[in-house]
């Protein structure tokens, strides 16, 4: 039951970052909010495929899921500064100082960090190790900030309703972040992590919501139309894996392997597949004598 849950929420996040990143992936709030809500997704998997993997090979996957469940919130702190307003005032620090030193800082030292510590190359990176607690404090603190910020610049941010649902999918990532990284007991890390996901896809729509009103569209639709078309996609086709799965594969690691790949690439199709078939057309051999040719009125 759990690895079916876990499943959707993968499913869930892969495709709400996917949608943001073919929304326009040169945007780099929709950039880093979408490689965020991806990253998580991989963390998910990472602990599905750890429980069933060989002993050997569960302190592999077990430190992969460790640190890439810090990414998003680094990846998020810079989505976030991209909210704020540009301050009126020189004197006063603003978004473009911000995000310049989160882009040029902060982030690149952040992801070379967690890359070193996933592939082993950090010692003292295990949970409860200080080098573990100062990567902790490192992306940790950055989003307290960040929500610190949002909630001052609460007025001056546009559509109103964003700043909100930014700010309060901040607080409980935040809250969720905290009692992953250091539990206390009160919640299994599986569940804490799923409840993070939550956190996430409401932070994903707030980031879309503010897209959709600075393009001066209509979200809603474009939205559950992408939605329903992924849920159906990989429904079609991990579905079917599932069903083997539940007839008696449950414990094989390839079957949890297949399901994870068949819905990540079901999902991925759908989402880029519009943006695929315009580079297609683009191609020179739709120009080429054999290509197609508007046929001419008579």
């Amino acid at each position: 039951m759990m690895l079916f849950l876990a499943s959707i929420v993968f499913g869930g996040a892969w495709w709400l970052g996917l949608y943001l990143l073919a929304r326009d992936v040169r945007k780099p709030i929709l950039r880093r909010a979408g490689l965020g809500l991806a990253a998580y997704a991989l963390a998910v998997a990472a602990g599905l495929l750890r429980d069933v993997v060989p002993s050997p090979q569960q302190a592999l996957f077990a430190r992969l899921q460790t640190f890439l469940v810090f990414v998003p919130a680094l990846l998020w702190t810079g989505a976030t500064l991209l909210l704020l307003p540009e301050s009126p005032e020189p004197s006063l620090v603003g978004r473009e100082r911000l995000d310049r030193l989160w882009r040029l800082g902060l982030g690149p030292l952040g992801l070379g960090t967690l890359a070193l510590a996933a592939g082993g190359a950090l010692p003292g990176t295990a949970p409860g190790e200080p080098a573990y607690l100062l990567l902790a404090a490192l992306v940790l603190l950055p989003l307290g900030g960040c929500l610190a910020l949002l909630l001052r610049a609460r007025r001056a941010i546009r559509p109103g309703g964003v700043v909100g649902l930014a700010s309060v999918a901040t607080l409980f990532f935040a809250l969720g972040m905290a009692l992953l990284l250091f539990p206390l007991g009160l919640l299994a890390q599986e569940w804490a992590l799923l409840a993070i996901g939550l956190d996430l896809a409401l932070l994903g729509l707030a980031v879309a919501a503010w897209d959709a009103f600075e393009e001066g569209e209509v979200l809603r639709r474009d939205m559950l139309r992408s939605l329903l078309g992924a849920a159906g996609a990989a429904l079609l086709f991990g579905g079917q894996v599932a069903l083997v799965i539940a007839a008696g594969a449950a414990g094989q690691a390839p079957m949890v392997a297949l399901l994870l790949a068949t819905i990540a690439a079901a999902i991925a199709a759908h989402a880029f597949g519009r943006g695929a078939q315009r580079l297609l057309a683009r191609r020179p051999f739709a120009r080429g004598p054999g290509g197609c040719r508007p046929r001419p009125h008579s």
